[in-house]
């Protein structure tokens, strides 16, 4: 777990901040501590700094938190409906478009938490992952 949410917590930076922001707090980060020990919180002051953004809230629900924010899913069979949200996350992911990868019937859907829902061909429960980062996913089928 310590390997995959320490990799989670990267991509989802990258998300939040941008690609080119995100390699500038990586530069930086190195410049600053190149053989030197970095801390959680010295490099949270350097993405802070470089994103120009307040990382506070971000930083205790994916770093410091200690449950998983949920992606609540809700299948409406009838409809062909897949909805879904976050909770939890503090509204750290809001307008992050953290790609979801979708599964029904053997074939695969791109989508985006941002995107909150989706109409698929088949009528079977499909089942939701978020792809790069932990969620705690939970789908239920809609009562028709």
């Amino acid at each position: 777990v310590v390997y995959e949410k320490g990799a989670s917590v990267l991509y989802l930076l990258r998300q939040t901040v941008g690609d080119s922001v995100f390699a500038e707090v990586l530069r930086e980060t190195i410049r600053r501590h190149a053989d030197r020990p970095l801390s959680t919180e010295a490099f949270q002051a350097v993405a802070e700094e470089v994103s120009g953004l307040d990382l506070e809230r971000w930083f205790d629900v994916w770093v410091y938190g200690r449950d998983l924010p949920t992606l609540r899913a809700e299948w409406q069979a009838a409809k062909r409906t897949l909805r879904w949200f976050v909770e939890g996350d503090g509204g750290t992911l809001d307008g992050v478009p953290v790609p979801l990868r979708i599964q029904q019937g053997g074939r695969g859907y791109d989508a985006s938490v941002v995107d909150g829902q989706i109409v698929l061909p088949g009528e079977e429960m499909p089942e939701i992952s978020p792809v790069g980062m932990m969620l705690d996913v939970q789908v239920r089928a809609a009562e028709d």
